[in-house]
């Protein structure tokens, strides 16, 4: 396997179940990652660090990663894949310009392709 990027991956989830799922997930496939509940702490690693790719709950938390993205050119390079609630989110996702969407209940073999797709080794 291809060495990782040295940046770890944020993943933005309310659910702990479900965040505990993707990051295991993620440093199976040999990323460095760092989970997040609640987007006052997404905000404060964004601060420290720049992470080689954002995986979010578009909803969680009403944060506004589309603006955070706009404001700060650091962010706007970074990809984004959005977790989106079942049957909605669609337009949300368009809006914060994702490079990828998965549903949940999530499939984590989409999940697995959206990250290889977008965050190659």
């Amino acid at each position: 396997m291809s060495a990782r990027p040295s940046a770890p991956v944020l993943v933005l989830e309310h659910d702990p179940d479900i965040r505990a799922a993707i990051t295991a997930l993620l440093e199976t496939m040999g990323f460095q990652t760092v989970g997040v509940g609640d987007a006052a702490s997404a905000h404060r690693f964004l601060a420290r660090r720049v992470p080689c790719m954002i995986v979010a709950d578009v909803v969680a938390d009403g944060w506004d990663l589309g603006s955070a993205r706009a404001r700060d050119e650091r962010l706007a390079r970074v990809p984004v894949i959005g977790l989106l609630p079942s049957g909605d989110g669609a337009d949300v996702a368009v809006t914060l310009g994702v490079v990828g969407a998965a549903r949940k209940p999530l499939d984590f073999d989409e999940l697995e392709r959206l990250l290889e797709r977008h965050c190659p080794a």
